[in-house]
């Protein structure tokens, strides 16, 4: 029956809700999943879907390439802190033992920010996990992979951890115990959360934002748990 539900999404052209579909499925058999909220997380899948296909067709009709990193980037036209951005992307702050908060509005990149790190940390054989708060793991994978950086390889080699974090099933206190368990058994040196202010939201407990911004992504390392 699964299958006639995704094949008749996919006649009624809602590509993103098809992929969602057994993803969804799988944790409302474990967890109870309200129906009000079954159909929001597969309308988020769909609006993800069309975002993804909307890029890569403006992408496509622009003439970019689908990923540039930073050797042809031009600095002296672009209003941006040359030495941070290479710090960002020699990833100096795993070294140093620092969190990094990535600040701004929906849709302004701090994903993608956060999603180019972990493919500089995958050259250098770090150890990583994603604590997604906002969207769906098939959502971040999709998105990632129409703009050149495709995670899923590093899922099978070890080197990514992705984890969707329901809170309903996660208390702030076992929150920080796997995060821990992950930096101190697992190896694991580069710990994100997205966005941190859903994380916040959801955990109400367990702090404040420290920025009172309207949207952040978090980058956090070992030391600093």
């Amino acid at each position: 029956m699964s299958n006639d539900i995704i094949a008749q999404l996919k006649e009624l052209k809602l590509h993103g809700m098809a992929s969602g579909w057994p993803e969804l499925l799988a944790q409302s058999r474990h967890t109870e999943f309200e129906p009000e909220r079954f159909m929001k997380q597969l309308l988020l899948a769909e609006t993800a879907e069309r975002q993804v296909r909307s890029i890569a067709y403006q992408m496509t009709a622009a003439r970019f390439p689908a990923h540039r990193d930073l050797k042809g980037f031009d600095f002296a036209s672009a209003r941006v802190d040359e030495a941070l951005i290479r710090e960002l992307n020699e990833l100096a702050f795993l070294e140093s033992a620092h969190n990094v908060v990535f600040i701004g509005r929906p849709g302004v990149g701090k994903t993608t920010t956060v999603v180019c790190c972990l493919m500089a940390a995958f050259k250098r054989g770090e150890r990583c996990i994603y604590y997604l708060f906002d969207e769906t793991l098939g959502m971040l994978l999709a998105r990632s992979k129409s703009l050149g950086m495709d995670l899923s390889a590093y899922l099978g080699s070890g080197l990514l951890t992705l984890r969707q974090i329901d809170p309903a099933e996660m208390s702030p206190g076992q929150f920080t115990s796997d995060v821990r368990e992950a930096v101190e058994e697992k190896g694991v040196t580069y710990v994100a959360i997205d966005s941190l202010n859903a994380y916040l939201r959801r955990c109400p407990a367990s702090a404040t934002c420290c920025c009172k911004c309207t949207s952040c992504s978090a980058i956090s390392t070992s030391a600093a748990l």
